[in-house]
């Protein structure tokens, strides 16, 4: 789900998104999302 989601964000950034500076930081997030959204669904399951 993370990688679907990233995807997402990494299209509409190169395919929309015109300004390099917001480009870069919607990268920043689609990166960060894919990196800490399974770590955090993990916590969540051992504490369910």
């Amino acid at each position: 789900m993370p990688a679907f989601t990233t995807a997402v964000i990494v299209a509409i950034a190169f395919l929309v998104v015109e300004d390099r500076t917001l480009r870069l930081a919607m990268l920043a997030v689609g990166a960060a999302d894919l990196l800490v959204t399974p770590q955090i669904l993990k916590l969540a399951a051992r504490n369910a």
